[in-house]
C-alpha cells in the first residue's frame, strides 16, 4: 500500500490505512435522485463497497496492529 511506500508509522499508518478503506460516498445515490438520473445505478456501487468494506476493514486494522 501507499503508506508502506511513504514509510507511514504509528497513528499515521492506523489513519492512513482506516482512509484507504472507507466506503465510496453515499451523497452520490442522494444526488442522482435529486437531479432526475439513475439512483439504483448510483446505489449499486455504494452497496458493493460497503459488502467489501465487510471485509477490508477489519483486514487493514490488523496489518495496522
Amino acid at each position: 500500500m501507499l503508506d508502506y511506500a511513504l514509510s507511514a508509522q504509528g497513528n499515521t499508518f492506523v489513519v492512513a490505512n482506516g482512509f484507504a478503506v472507507i466506503p465510496s460516498g453515499a451523497i452520490s445515490a442522494g444526488l442522482a435522485s435529486r437531479y432526475g438520473c439513475d439512483s439504483p445505478l448510483a446505489a449499486a456501487p455504494i452497496i458493493a463497497t460497503d459488502l467489501i468494506c465487510l471485509v477490508t476493514i477489519p483486514c487493514a486494522m490488523m496489518i495496522s496492529g
